[in-house]
């Protein structure tokens, strides 16, 4: 529920901001559906501390990368102000990358919520060259020692891409992001105490088709 608190506060705070624009607008403004498909690119460093005096943690146990597909859908709102323009997205994410570190250690990222910014310009009267800036709730599967724990953590995420729109109704997309995720877990693993550090990297590169309201 906290997720969504924060999306929609986001959103409500750049609607206000675009709608009090006095300037002439584009015909593309207003509110817009997405769905995406993206290619995912994982570097992680996971490290652990069992049964350790206080502050004492060991050297990186596990670095890994994976790859894989993940999809996604969109909403948002788009105010352009002369050949300036900004748009406010809420999304959700589903990953398909599953990576296995060991037999007896996995690392799944699942769900994913966000919003961003994407402030942009338009570079002819069809085409948008933007950036992008928000963040992104991650959730996670991490099953370590048969012990399997969700977790979620909150980064920053960035980039930019182009947007290209065919008629009134529809644009296509594609953007690439940077992702940065720190996560801390505690288990009991086999009557171990376990804690688990993981710094994950995610870089983004992903296709969109939009549709106008």
């Amino acid at each position: 529920m906290k997720i969504f608190l924060k999306i929609g506060g986001f959103l409500a705070c750049i609607l206000f901001l675009t709608q009090t624009a006095n300037a002439q607008g584009s015909q593309y403004d207003g509110l817009y559906l997405g769905l995406d498909g993206s290619y995912d690119k994982h570097k992680a460093v996971s490290y652990r501390t069992e049964n350790q005096p206080a502050g004492f943690v060991l050297p990186n146990t596990n670095t890994y990368s994976d790859d894989g597909p993940a999809a996604g859908i969109f909403i948002g709102y788009r105010q352009s102000v002369d050949r300036f323009t900004v748009a406010a997205e809420a999304r959700y994410t589903y990953s398909f990358v599953k990576n296995e570190i060991t037999a007896a250690d996995t690392f799944n990222p699942t769900n994913e919520f966000g919003a961003s910014v994407l402030p942009g310009y338009w570079v002819t009267d069809n085409v948008i060259l933007f950036g992008r800036i928000g963040f992104s709730q991650l959730n996670t599967n991490r099953n370590y020692r048969n012990v399997l724990e969700d977790n979620t953590d909150t980064g920053l995420v960035y980039g930019g891409g182009i947007e290209i729109y065919l008629n009134d109704l529809f644009s296509i997309r594609a953007d690439y992001s940077r992702t940065t995720h720190n996560h801390k877990m505690s288990q009991d693993a086999n009557g171990l105490a376990v804690t688990l550090y993981n710094n994950i990297e995610r870089e983004r590169i992903r296709g969109s088709i939009v549709a106008r309201f």
